[in-house]
């Protein structure tokens, strides 16, 4: 490197390029490697701005709290647009190593809670299982709440907003002793923080997503991380275990095949770099046939090349083609007595 570029204003943050992230198997989390860096100069005035984003963004870190969304509004003229103010807040945390929260600055609420479980919320009690609608928002600041109390047996992590308020209203909080959690898709830090407490209270938790390649990459970012916040790999949780829907479960329950779906070109390249990916090759309970359970043999792995040669996917709600009840009622009953998950 010439003495010249040493000398630009730069800073340095881990980079999470896919060659600098590894899956690593004794904590089962992807982390990025200490050696990976990614540079960030700022020698131009499209650069000089990018640093001056990012300078309000760690002065912002020490005033109240607030959301990205709020940043941007507050200073739209000089952040331009949304992108650039999430680029910058991105940047700030990788530098630093820390999650988002830790800037003060989160994002807009967006996971949901129901069931037997409360918590002080700024000294505020939040009893989630009187909510029987559209459950309890979780909180931005997980790490400031106190006093968690739960009775449930276990927690349903359910993908899709629809199917978690079907799921309250048919009251399976109550009828299962569980919590309902779904972080609306792809997760904001605040659920999967919270779904880290649960962890902590070794509560076992179940996935239920749908069966497409966004859901298996849901389930690999709750279970494992992502590449993206590999620099704060303990958002990571585990002990989460997928519980469907999956290829055996349109078999064994009959679903019909006017429910199913092609995938697309694109479902088939994600598909295909799953395959690749070194969280399916490297967490134990998600390699080739690593287990055999009811003569079946499951993984992850499996999963996604089932999808590849049959070319069809399926979403939660084709159970509902069944019986308007049936994944609550016969579905969700049928696999936990089985024991059938991932």
């Amino acid at each position: 490197m010439s003495e010249e570029r040493e000398q630009k204003a730069h800073f340095e943050l881990l980079s999470t390029n896919s060659r600098d992230v590894l899956f690593e198997e004794e904590t089962e989390r992807l982390v990025a490697r200490k050696e990976g860096k990614r540079r960030i100069e700022f020698n131009s005035f499209r650069s000089a701005k990018k640093f001056a984003c990012n300078e309000e963004v760690i002065t912002r870190a020490h005033s109240r709290p607030t959301t990205h969304r709020d940043t941007y509004y507050t200073w739209a003229g000089f952040f331009g647009n949304q992108k650039l103010t999430d680029s910058a807040v991105e940047d700030v945390a990788a530098c630093l190593c820390v999650p988002r929260n830790s800037l003060n600055i989160y994002a807009s609420r967006k996971g949901r809670v129901c069931g037997d479980v409360s918590f002080t919320d700024d000294g505020r009690l939040i009893d989630c299982s009187s909510f029987h609608k559209e459950g309890q928002t979780i909180p931005p600041n997980i790490e400031h709440i106190r006093d968690l109390k739960t009775n449930a047996r276990y927690v349903l992590l359910i993908e899709k907003d629809a199917t978690f308020i079907k799921m309250v209203s048919e009251g399976v909080h109550e009828t299962c002793g569980c919590i309902l959690v779904t972080g609306k898709g792809f997760p904001d830090v605040s659920t999967r923080l919270f779904l880290k407490r649960m962890e902590q209270m070794n509560l076992p938790i179940f996935g239920i997503m749908d069966f497409d390649p966004s859901g298996i990459q849901i389930m690999t970012v709750y279970s494992g991380g992502s590449r993206k916040m590999s620099y704060d790999s303990h958002l990571a949780v585990p002990s989460v275990r997928w519980l469907g829907i999956r290829s055996n479960d349109l078999t064994e329950h009959d679903v019909p095949k006017s429910a199913l779906i092609s995938i697309t070109k694109h479902d088939k390249r994600m598909l295909e770099n799953m395959l690749e990916w070194d969280i399916l090759k490297n967490k134990p309970s998600w390699r080739y046939n690593i287990r055999i359970t009811f003569g079946l043999r499951i993984s992850y792995r499996n999963e996604v090349v089932w999808m590849l040669e049959n070319g069809v996917k399926a979403e939660i709600q084709s159970l509902a083609s069944i019986s308007v009840s049936y994944l609550s009622q016969v579905w969700l009953p049928s696999k936990m007595k089985k024991m059938d998950w991932i």
